[in-house]
């Protein structure tokens, strides 16, 4: 950890932080030590203040008061999802700004996103909240049904930026009482890539439903064909490759998009929790009888997923729009090594194939998407004058800058200022996503582009729909899909069990429940396509 201002706040996370391991580490199924990838580096939150232009760190503000009690100079903090070296870079050159232009003392906390509900729930009960927390979607609504938001400051703020600058869609997802719990900032749609030519090579369907997703990832499975034309073993071939880890949001994330295909739901706007429905059920078989019969046998997690598809040992998989870029030969990081892939760089782009929608195989069955935004909610005891400067910067002259980190990840929410309506998106198309200057539709083409950006914020979502904010934000801090996932996975239990173990830990989570429990019995179809 890098500190660059307050040590007794450092402590105090590394302390939650400490905490947090030891309680992931209880819930955690035995086999799942025994296949952990090397973590990539630290995990805990980096602390940067304003430098100076020369480089050099900007030493603190006067911290005195007024004869009214207000502090001088104050400096505002910002904890924000995001940790990578180019991130960071971006957020010293925006702290310049924010000082020499509006006289902003900034401080930005960089943390982990597996890592921010644990420390926002922790600086909550000591009252050491920041003041503008960026964050994922899924705890919105909940924070701000804490207490921890205060959507008032928020409504004022939108309303002096303009809300009819912003998605619409987006901003009635986080309504809470009539207020936005939060400002919408950027989002992305989840993606199934595929390799094509396997697909054409076996006569397969694109794989769009739950029928040829699971014949797509049967027929692959170690294929001999597949094994002759790719050099490699036929027994690490694999049909798809998908997170499964139990402290990981992505396992969560890929389940509820089959989930959503299928009609089946998590919980209703009434609250009552809906998982135990034929339509959740035939979700448990197909994603079980998917990744226990045609994927690896280990524990899979992000990394795992995305190497197998460059090495070219699957057919497909599940994940985030910045798998492209890995794809596309673009990344430092992570590059094809496929046999075809050898001298030719983009060969694994060229021949994968990129679907946003999957349909599931019940009566309640519908195309379905799942997507995911980014926001920046001002938490209880934030100055407004303040917070209205950091939003007037970041929501105009630092919003391309910060979206152009990652455009794949951040299609704007704010698609353009209130005189001029599509600056923002317009300008996006021609950000860069790779060294050489290629933009996304360089890379897969308008029409995938078009998919990609349409419609984000339409995409159903669990809990978040059904404005059951404090629930949402429960199950994703407690991980309880992804630990039952992988329990079912590693044999614990049945998909009976699991989906009965899945709702009843639901309901653990809401006070005085009003609805009947009764336990329906399910039996696993023999027709599983």
């Amino acid at each position: 950890m890098r500190f660059f201002r307050s040590n007794r706040l450092a402590f105090m996370l590394l302390i939650s932080a400490a905490c947090f391991t030891l309680a992931c580490s209880a819930l955690t199924p035995p086999r799942l030590t025994q296949t952990r990838e090397p973590d990539a580096g630290s995990n805990e939150p980096s602390f940067y203040a304003a430098p100076t232009p020369t480089g050099s760190v900007l030493s603190l503000p006067d911290q005195s008061v007024d004869p009214d009690g207000r502090l001088l100079n104050p400096i505002l903090t910002v904890w924000i999802n995001e940790t990578t070296e180019v991130h960071q870079q971006v957020l010293e050159e925006m702290t310049i700004d924010l000082d020499r232009d509006y006289g902003l003392h900034m401080e930005f906390v960089l943390v982990d996103e597996s890592r921010m509900a644990d420390l926002v729930s922790d600086a909550a009960e000591v009252n050491k909240l920041p003041d503008v927390i960026i964050h994922s979607i899924e705890y919105s609504a909940g924070w701000a049904e804490r207490g921890i938001f205060d959507t008032d400051l928020t409504a004022d703020v939108l309303d002096n930026l303009g809300r009819e600058s912003f998605d619409q869609t987006a901003l009635d997802m986080i309504d809470v009482n009539g207020n936005p719990a939060a400002i919408p900032i950027a989002g992305h749609k989840q993606i199934l890539i595929y390799r094509q030519d396997w697909f054409d090579t076996l006569n397969l369907e694109p794989p769009s439903d739950y029928r040829s997703i699971l014949q797509g990832a049967r027929t692959i499975y170690r294929s001999d064909t597949l094994s002759a034309q790719s050099d490699i073993t036929s027994t690490l071939i694999s049909g798809l490759v998908v997170p499964t880890e139990s402290d990981l949001v992505s396992t969560h994330q890929v389940f509820e998009h089959f989930a959503n295909a299928n009609g089946c739901d998590m919980v209703a706007d009434t609250g009552q929790v809906t998982i135990l429905s034929t339509e959740c059920f035939d979700t448990f078989e197909f994603y079980r009888e998917l990744v226990n019969g045609y994927s690896p046998s280990d524990i899979q997690t992000d990394i795992s997923a995305i190497n197998a598809y460059l090495s070219g040992r699957t057919g497909m998989i599940l994940g985030s729009p910045d798998l492209l870029l890995q794809i596309a030969g673009f990344s430092e990081e992570r590059r094809p090594s496929c046999l075809d892939c050898i001298g030719d760089d983009r060969f694994l782009i060229r021949n994968s194939g990129i679907k946003t929608q999957i349909s599931g195989r019940s009566r309640l069955r519908d195309p379905a998407e799942f997507s995911q935004m980014s926001l920046l909610g001002f938490t209880f005891g934030t100055q407004p004058d303040l917070a209205q400067s950091f939003a007037d910067y970041w929501f105009n002259e630092g919003y391309l800058r910060w979206i152009g980190v990652e455009p794949a990840m951040q299609v704007p929410m704010r698609p353009g200022t209130v005189d001029e309506r599509s600056q923002f998106i317009d300008a996006w198309y021609d950000l860069p996503i790779a060294p050489n200057r290629a933009t996304l539709t360089d890379v897969v083409g308008s029409d995938v582009t078009e998919q990609l950006v349409t419609d984000i914020a339409a995409a159903p979502r669990w809990g978040i729909n059904s404005k059951q904010g404090n629930l949402i934000a429960t199950v994703y801090e407690d991980n309880i899909f992804s630990i039952v996932l992988q329990e079912m996975l590693s044999g614990y239990f049945t998909s009976s069990q699991a989906i009965v173990a899945a709702s009843e830990r639901v309901v653990e989570q809401i006070p005085g429940y009003a609805f009947e429990t009764d336990v329906p019995i399910f039996i696993p179809s023999n027709d599983t396509d």
